[in-house]
């Protein structure tokens, strides 16, 4: 998950990006990364012994729905947003995976 923002020509042409650090890049160029950085993580942490390829998807999916919890405050309807995923999707997600969320009282009511 990055930070990018979209931005899309209005006469023609795919999706482009604009990069935390101010870079365009096109859809194609991040698909490519993307899937460098994918490949990489996966050969050099997903072949531990006994872990198969759907036990690893199930932590990465953990990581990526924790995270994005944690930058949302605990807003399951703020996450899903950014996941592009349902709010049922994802309370079914946190659910599997045992995700807690505890929400803090900051104020007391006065």
């Amino acid at each position: 998950m990055g930070d990018c923002e979209t931005m899309r020509n209005p006469q023609k042409g795919p999706p482009i990006f604009l990069g935390p650090s101010g870079h365009i890049f096109k859809k194609a160029v991040l698909d490519r990364q993307f899937d460098r950085a994918a490949i990489n993580f996966y050969l050099r942490y997903g072949e531990l012994p006994g872990l198969s390829l759907r036990e690893f998807l199930s932590r990465i999916e953990r990581a990526v729905v924790f995270e994005t919890l944690v930058r949302t405050h605990g807003s399951q309807k703020e996450t899903a947003e950014l996941l592009k995923v349902k709010k049922q999707t994802l309370n079914w997600k946190v659910k599997k995976q045992h995700i807690q969320i505890t929400k803090q009282i900051i104020k007391q009511p006065e």
